[in-house]
């Protein structure tokens, strides 16, 4: 496997290949350097084709593209984020399957310390690829070193994959829960299931409707990162197959197949993708035109066992789940996820979210975000 490594910056993007053929081998490293005091889609632009001509020459099977953090500096957290954004643009054009990796997950995957210095890490990445140096510059190390996480990484994201792919469309370990309603959260439920709570995140409609000491069977999906275990839930298997195609389709995360049942319905999408009413997929916050013509093409000839999710056309919008102040909540879904690429986790910006939702109110997703990372930087 080849592996293009990249540490994203507006100033300096760090780049690396390294080939898993016979162990690691380093194939080529570097810096793609733009100048400074020009404008900013010049700069961007001169990033998207080095980073194309790489991947022309190189001809990697993915690119693993380190995930930012900054803590105050906004400037530096804009333009950062604009330079990953061509990168992945690059990657995306060029048909390369991408990958992210956090700064700890890296120090973890290399030295198998999250909170290595960069000395440790650039020492490592010399040794795990046979140098005679570590290499130069600081960026080219820093990209070699994303690279060899992936590598480390790849064959236990393999084994997940497996799992997802595997009998019963990889449900896991957990197929469903038996059992009560122990309380209820704006996006999940609590089950408690012979004395063990399990929360598990759910549409919409059925986190509103369901009340505390209800008993429920719930159909699971369990979802494996790095870093968390995660359980999805559904009132109808074929609602859950439905959020599992999704995903499959490519483009859509959980969270995104989750928010796509909860605010259209599934027989709604089934009904959309059916018809090819790409405009009604539009519809659902994250999903834009190109994205809906993607699933309808992907979908359209495999909905067909769905016998539980009927429908020949897309519901009445008024009868679909409408989160509260649903303008609010779109807004700041999308700039938790905006810090969400920025490397900032779920728990950490939900409260501050919540703090800040009438200063949101009215502001665009930019100031959004601005107001956000000034909060969290207190």
């Amino acid at each position: 496997m080849r592996i293009l490594g990249i540490d994203p910056g507006f100033g300096r993007t760090g780049y690396g290949v390294i080939d898993t053929a016979h162990g690691l081998a380093a194939i080529e490293y570097g810096c793609i350097e733009t100048a400074p005091h020009t404008p900013t889609g010049e700069r961007l632009r001169d990033i998207y084709e080095a980073v194309t001509d790489i991947i022309v020459r190189q001809k990697p099977d993915v690119a693993a593209i380190e995930q930012l953090f900054f803590n105050r500096n906004v400037t530096t957290a804009f333009t950062a984020s604009e330079a990953r954004g061509v990168v992945v643009l690059a990657a995306e054009m060029a048909a390369v399957p991408q990958t992210a990796y956090t700064p700890m997950q890296v120090k973890q995957a290399v030295v198998g310390y999250g909170r290595a210095e960069k000395s440790q890490v650039q020492e490592m990445v010399r040794v795990l690829l046979g140098l005679q140096a570590a290499p130069k510059p600081d960026d080219a190390a820093d990209a070699l070193a994303v690279a060899i996480a992936h590598a480390h990484s790849s064959p236990y994201l393999a084994r997940v994959k497996q799992s997802r792919e595997g009998i019963g469309e990889g449900f896991g370990v957990i197929a469903f829960l038996d059992g009560t309603v122990a309380w209820t959260e704006d996006d999940a439920l609590v089950m408690d299931t012979g004395g063990v709570g399990y929360r598990v995140y759910v549409p919409g409609p059925l986190a509103k409707s369901a009340q505390a000491g209800e008993s429920l069977r719930i159909f699971t999906y369990q979802h494996v990162r790095e870093d968390a275990l995660l359980l999805y839930g559904f009132a109808q298997d074929d609602e859950r197959r439905l959020f599992i195609r999704l995903q499959n389709a490519g483009g859509v995360g959980p969270k995104l197949a989750l928010q796509m049942i909860s605010f259209l319905g599934a027989p709604g999408i089934v009904a959309a993708v059916r018809g090819e009413d790409a405009r009604a997929l539009t519809r659902i916050p994250g999903i834009g035109g190109k994205t809906a013509q993607r699933l309808i093409l992907e979908l359209k000839d495999r909905l067909d066992d769905l016998a539980g999710l009927p429908g020949t056309a897309v519901p009445v919008l008024t009868n679909r789940f409408e989160p509260e102040g649903p303008t609010l909540s779109g807004r700041l879904s999308e700039i938790q996820t905006a810090l969400a690429s920025l490397g900032f986790g779920d728990r950490e910006t939900a409260p501050v979210l919540r703090e800040l939702s009438a200063d949101i109110a009215e502001a665009d997703l930019e100031q959004g975000v601005k107001l956000a990372l000034r909060a969290l930087a207190r």
